[in-house]
């Protein structure tokens, strides 16, 4: 019953919630403890970003980490004013990403209106900046109809001269989802890499061995690929879309020396050839997994084993997965589930 209540709270995000008697019961009392460490190297990154803001004369105020933390994020509030500056600076000084990255009217669009800019940064685990300049509220009809988020600001290229214009977008992109174009925002999420300390126990619980052929679907830098094969010197296909991203894996399968085990591929997983695959890996956001593990369970052979790791709640419209369990390591918490192709 605690790992059920425990699973439950990192899918709500309130591990920080949970009874302190909970907590020690579970998992050898493992979940506070991993949860103070991220909380305190999360509170370490916001201070150097803090201080290269400042450095920059960027006004910024850091928000307050809590003591138990389950999430490598943080906010800080800055100016609207000094918000491109902000997120410039920590892009070419601290080796963050922001992503998407919109050009001419979106970026003009989303300088105007948004409230945030997140970034990212990616080293053992992904930290994610939110550098915030206005807080969210309720808002009127009109403003939610009117209003442009990224969905709009990905449907079309507009010059900077007509940026405005995406509060035309807005409800045009709403009208023709709603009466039957599918939404898929999912390349709108930004870049989060599997921790380091979850992708031993992830391939535990996929139970991975030197005859499995192994495909990560959105693998981005490859570093479940690489670990698979160095640790279990199986077979191993990653599928990423974003170039710059399978330029990094690739270059880190080359570092690795296993060209002749690993292969990363440029394009969609779930449209490819995954006939020889018997395990296949996921960290994608909700939406994604909704879509692809029924395909993955069509697609793949018999007794595959399909293993999704992921904090928020999945669909409920998924079938039940055959194992479901938290993984608590030093410093990264997740909920890995398993299905097997019947």
């Amino acid at each position: 019953m605690t790992s059920l209540r425990l699973i439950q709270a990192i899918e709500a995000g309130t591990v920080d919630r949970l009874p302190a008697g909970t907590r020690a019961e579970v998992d050898g009392g493992r979940v506070g403890d991993t949860c103070r460490v991220i909380a305190a190297s999360v509170e370490a990154e916001q201070r150097r970003v803090v201080e290269a803001l400042l450095n920059c004369s960027v006004a910024v105020t850091p928000r307050a980490v809590p003591a138990l933390r389950q999430r490598h994020e943080f906010v800080v509030s800055i100016d609207r004013a000094d918000a491109p500056l902000a997120a410039a600076t920590l892009v070419e000084q601290l080796g963050y990403r922001r992503h998407p990255e919109w050009t001419a009217g979106a970026d003009r669009s989303f300088w105007a209106t948004a409230h945030e800019v997140a970034l990212t940064r990616t080293d053992a685990t992904t930290f994610v900046a939110r550098l915030r300049w206005a807080t969210p509220r309720p808002t009127s009809l009109p403003a939610r109809l009117f209003r442009p988020t990224p969905a709009d600001w990905a449907t079309v290229a507009l010059p900077t001269w007509g940026w405005r214009a995406y509060g035309i977008v807005r409800p045009l992109r709403l009208l023709r989802e709603r009466l039957g174009d599918p939404p898929d925002h999912a390349s709108l999420e930004p870049f989060l890499a599997t921790p380091t300390s979850l992708i031993g126990p992830l391939l535990d619980v996929a139970e991975v061995d030197a005859h499995d052929v192994i495909a990560d679907i959105g693998c981005g830098d490859g570093r479940i690929v690489v670990a698979a094969a160095e640790r279990h010197g199986c077979r191993a296909i990653g599928f990423e879309f974003d170039a710059g991203l399978v330029d990094a894996a690739r270059r880190r399968v080359a570092a690795a020396g296993l060209d002749a085990h690993v292969t990363v591929v440029q394009g969609d997983g779930l449209a490819s050839d995954l006939s020889g695959v018997s395990v296949a890996m996921l960290f994608v956001p909700p939406t994604v997994a909704a879509r692809a593990v029924p395909v993955l369970l069509r697609r793949l052979p018999r007794g595959a084993r399909i293993v999704l790791h992921e904090q928020s709640r999945l669909s409920t419209d998924l079938p039940e997965p055959d194992r479901s369990e938290p993984i608590i390591t030093a410093d990264a918490v997740t909920v890995a589930r398993r299905w097997t192709v019947a």
